[in-house]
């Protein structure tokens, strides 16, 4: 996006900068939902037995630390 301000009486053109309205509550509201909706979709994409990759045997198991 491309911005123009007038500093010190001279008028000055800035680009690449992020629009006042995407950080708005409006901006924020829908940045809280996309947050929201895809962990949703993460934890059920991850739930799923379709979605599984299956190794051969010849494959060692993974160790897992905790």
């Amino acid at each position: 996006m491309t911005h123009t301000f007038n500093v010190a009486e001279e008028t000055v053109t800035v680009s690449g900068m992020i629009a006042s309205s995407e950080t708005a509550a409006n901006g924020l509201f829908v940045g809280i939902f996309v947050a929201l909706l895809s962990s949703e979709l993460l934890t059920l994409a991850q739930r799923s037995r379709y979605l599984v990759i299956r190794m051969p045997d010849s494959v060692p198991r993974c160790r897992q630390f905790v």
